[in-house]
């Protein structure tokens, strides 16, 4: 493993890669918000688009393209002008495109997979799921799958069908699932644990598999780990004992990384491993030397 270091100043946003070559990371600096592509597996990364001082911005990659929502908001998280932008792997050249929605919002969420591209609006009591099948030239909504909440949803397309949300509802969270293209959600069960928006974590790993931790919201000694299927079931599977879960990661459906904080405390962070589908959970100190 190679040692990388450079120049990129400012705090990192965002971090997300498509494939093992293609990652795409947010930096927020003084003037704005900057975006950087690597297309060798983080070997070097370029600078490929520079957004405003204060713009609304949420990313998703897949494979075949980037996608990205800009706009200007105000501080009290009021938005208008919004435009999706997009570009192949490369993040070079980006084509926008002036999103035909209200300009006044709370929260957009963003998603796609392949030529299909999601975009989900909070409006004033309910939230509003767009679909476009051209990568975003033109958009439907979906009126039957409104879902109450207060806030944004932050989505994972697992396929053209099979999309997972995780929606904020104040200060709390809920988490849907949607099997035919975001028309319909099902509410998935977490066995009367509520997720504070702070504490806990949702990784979808596939079209049949997604977990979630529920942080310190799930009293000792029960399970706060849940695996889930598409239907909205979910079982617990083991306890990771965190009080904020800073990042989950399954890889498969058997092996998985959690970034804990114990007691809330940065210096409590440490870094667990599972091999046995979450049951049980071991410190990770990385291969020797």
């Amino acid at each position: 493993m190679q040692t990388l270091s450079g120049s990129l100043l400012g705090t990192l946003k965002s971090l997300v890669f498509a494939t093992p070559s293609n990652g795409y990371l947010t930096v927020t600096t003084g003037s704005g918000v900057a975006l950087y592509v690597t297309t060798n597996g983080a070997r070097t990364w370029r600078l490929r688009l520079r957004m405003g001082a204060y713009p609304y911005e949420s990313l998703y990659a897949t494979s075949q393209r980037v996608y990205v929502i800009t706009g200007t908001c105000s501080g009290m998280g009021v938005c208008r002008n919004q435009h999706l932008l997009s570009a192949p792997p490369s993040g070079t050249p980006w084509t926008s495109r002036t999103l035909p929605f209200a300009s006044v919002m709370s929260g957009m969420g963003l998603a796609a997979y392949g030529n299909n591209v999601w975009i989900e609006q909070a409006q004033t009591a309910v939230t509003v799921f767009f679909h476009s099948t051209n990568g975003g030239r033109t958009f439907r909504q979906w009126k039957n799958s409104s879902l109450f909440n207060t806030g944004s949803c932050f989505m994972t397309a697992s396929s053209v069908r099979q999309i997972w949300a995780r929606c904020t509802t104040g200060m709390n969270a809920i988490y849907l699932s949607s099997s035919d293209g975001a028309r319909h959600w099902r509410v998935i069960d977490t066995h009367g644990l509520v997720s504070n928006t702070g504490g806990g974590y949702f990784d979808p790993v596939s079209t049949r598999l997604a977990f979630i931790d529920l942080g310190a919201d799930a009293p000792a000694p029960k399970d706060d780990l849940l695996r889930l299927a598409p239907s909205g079931i979910s079982t617990p599977v083991g306890r990771l004992g965190c009080a904020i879960v800073d990042g989950l990661d399954f890889i498969s459906a058997q092996r998985g990384l959690a970034a804990c904080q114990r007691n809330g405390l940065t210096a409590s962070a440490e870094l667990l491993v599972t091999s046995n589908q979450g049951k049980t959970w071991q410190r990770y100190y990385g291969r020797p030397r």
